[in-house]
């Protein structure tokens, strides 16, 4: 995981998180008495909305025409996936505006980002009141008094904040369905018509295999997540786990420190952009986003799998499309911004390929029904070890009953 310990880097057309920074130390100045004792750093739903809404496109219709035709691909995709999957359909596929998508999405993403903007701000400011005067082991006070830490602990989040409005804001404009981040961020399938037939434009294909392509996809991974509800907690309490153990250096804090006046704020700026703020997980905060990292990949390449063999045969253009969608996920669009720099996923194309292989072979071997039922514990699924090497987890499969009405030995994790 890498949580923002900075200025971001950014284009020379993408807004500034730090615009405004003057304005925001003018405000939290107000707050110095206030702010002894009291930690407020969480952002909430409305607040994301407001700020993203300022960094978004133009408002979209969703005219009549693109609402029946995602109709229809809903309704064809449901039933082609009743024989890739036994698990069940999730309901209907609803067709969504960028602000539609904020609108419904914006508590999922407060959800995924308050443990990471919580974790990077206290440990900025533990490392802060961890410091002594002048170094001086025998002076126990702290070289920054305690409201200002608070203080900056604030201005931290409040620029994560930013950072991650304007990132949502820019994936608003580009996201082809709801799950195109794999994560549960609101219930039901959706997905944004406008973007789809944009992206079939670029590749070349028709606009309505493209919507009924990412409809399949859609649909697949609603009916996952809806099925097996565990996944998005486990993604929500590994992401958690390793904001816990965020740490900052405060020796590289006391270097930087050199030259520059805490005691006013205005001097805030400078020890933010000196690098000396990094925020990093321990050991134990880097596994767990190994195991967010595996899960997503496992989610990932379940969907590939299955759209696969819904596809087979039917969608002329399915190839075309599933290796530019991979090309998508791989490349800096803000789907792949906003996994790394909030969620700590860097989904590995090399992995997703052996994970497709894993699920291909246990569908074919043991049927699709025992295939899909791994799903219901995480101890019953590819570990990361198993995407380097996955002979002994499929050996030991083989060896067991493993049916549609199978014995797995671990209980349901729903």
């Amino acid at each position: 995981m890498t949580p923002v310990s900075g200025p971001p880097s950014r284009g020379d057309d993408e807004p500034n998180p730090l615009a405004g920074f003057g304005e925001m130390l003018q405000s939290l100045g107000r707050m110095m008495t206030a702010a002894a004792g009291e930690r407020s750093t969480g952002l909430t739903a409305a607040a994301l909305r407001q700020g993203a809404s300022t960094h978004m496109p133009s408002h979209r219709i969703v005219d009549t025409r693109l609402t029946q035709a995602v109709d229809a691909a809903g309704e064809l995709a449901n039933m082609w996936l009743d024989a890739a999957t036994s698990l069940p359909s999730s309901g209907s596929l609803r067709a969504w505006s960028p602000q539609e998508w904020l609108e419904a999405t914006a508590a999922g993403w407060v959800n995924l980002a308050n443990p990471v903007i919580d974790g990077t701000a206290g440990a900025s400011s533990a490392a802060l009141t961890s410091l002594t005067s002048a170094g001086d082991p025998d002076a126990p006070q702290p070289a920054v008094p305690l409201p200002l830490a608070t203080i900056f602990e604030r201005i931290c989040a409040g620029v994560l904040h930013q950072q991650l409005a304007q990132t949502v804001a820019r994936l608003s404009a580009s996201t082809l369905s709801l799950h195109e981040v794999p994560v549960d961020l609101a219930g039901g399938a959706a997905v944004l018509p406008h973007a789809v037939e944009e992206w079939a434009v670029d590749l070349g294909v028709a606009k309505d295999q493209a919507l009924l392509w990412c409809a399949m996809r859609e649909v697949a991974l609603a009916r996952l997540l809806e099925a097996n509800p565990w996944i998005s907690r486990a993604i929500t309490d590994g992401l958690a786990a390793c904001a816990a153990s965020l740490q900052v250096d405060a020796q590289a804090i006391e270097d930087a420190m050199e030259g520059i006046d805490l005691t006013n704020l205005s001097s805030m700026p400078d020890l933010w952009g000196s690098g000396a703020m990094e925020a990093k997980p321990t050991a134990a905060g880097m596994a767990a986003a190994a195991r967010v990292e595996t899960l997503v990949t496992l989610v990932e390449s379940w969907a590939d799998t299955v759209i696969g063999a819904a596809a087979a045969g039917r969608l002329p253009a399915h190839a075309a499309m599933c290796e530019a969608y991979h090309r998508r996920r791989q490349s800096a669009s803000p789907t792949k911004d906003l996994l790394d720099s909030l969620l700590g996923v860097d989904v590995s194309g090399r992995k997703l390929r052996v994970a497709q292989g894993v699920w291909d072979y246990i569908a074919g071997k043991h049927g699709v029904a025992a295939r899909d039922r791994l799903w219901s514990h995480p101890d019953l699924l590819p570990t990361t070890d198993d995407l380097t090497d996955p002979t002994d987890f499929l050996a030991a499969l083989n060896s067991e009953p493993l049916t549609a009405g199978g014995s797995l030995d671990a209980p349901e994790a729903n």
